[in-house]
């Protein structure tokens, strides 16, 4: 598995944010070696965004939808660029 990561600042409400995102389901289903995507309010001017792909080229694959979900739902919002981070997922852990 391999994952991204993304912190967020913006100039709204975060709970709107993510409800928006939230709502998006349509966008999520579509995308090929999706594993799961975790929001997480850091503030009521930032989240993060943790994003778990099959592999890598999952991710690369799914770029073009990714930067039109992004432009869509969430550029009209972004005070500054998002910071991301990604790398390999060894181990991850699910209660079932």
């Amino acid at each position: 598995m391999f994952s991204r990561i993304m912190t967020i600042k913006h100039n709204s409400d975060t709970d709107k944010i993510i409800n928006n995102l939230k709502d998006q389901e349509d966008w999520y289903d579509n995308i090929e070696g999706l594993h799961s995507v975790t929001y997480v309010k850091l503030s009521d001017k930032e989240f993060m965004g943790c994003v778990i792909y099959d592999s890598k080229e999952h991710l690369e694959a799914a770029s073009e939808t990714v930067q039109e979900f992004m432009k869509i739902n969430l550029m009209p919002y972004i005070d500054s660029p998002p910071v991301f981070m990604e790398g390999d997922v060894p181990w991850r852990y699910s209660r079932k």
